[in-house]
């Protein structure tokens, strides 16, 4: 589902993955398309782009709906990704001070076209 081999090192201040084409275009494509289909949001942000706030009756309303997200979420707040991601930030952030590192995202934000 992700492929955590495209995620790379992004020099900060505190220890940051980025991933470029880390999820499919064809699984962006239904996510974009099942967010386009969600009728309530939370507020609009950058430039009139909807968003959906993690843990909002909106957010638990979208994921009943979006088979698509309903697996990444999962994916994503499971024991075994975390585990693979903090393997991932002990290899590239060997000289960093980071610790048990929180594995999650806030919030669905709508791309630009720019972005997909």
């Amino acid at each position: 589902m992700i492929q955590l081999t495209k995620l790379k090192k992004l020099e900060n201040n505190f220890p940051v993955l980025t991933g470029d084409k880390a999820l499919s275009k064809k699984l962006c494509d239904q996510l974009i398309k099942e967010i386009q289909d969600m009728n309530s949001f939370d507020d609009t942000i950058m430039g009139g782009r909807s968003r959906i706030n993690k843990g909002s009756k909106n957010f638990n309303k979208y994921l009943k709906k979006s088979n698509v997200s309903q697996k990444i979420f999962r994916h994503f707040n499971s024991k075994i990704f975390y585990k693979k991601i903090e393997k991932i930030f002990s290899q590239k952030f060997k000289k960093s001070s980071w610790s048990n590192v929180s594995v999650s995202y806030t919030h669905l934000t709508l791309p630009t076209n720019r972005e997909v």
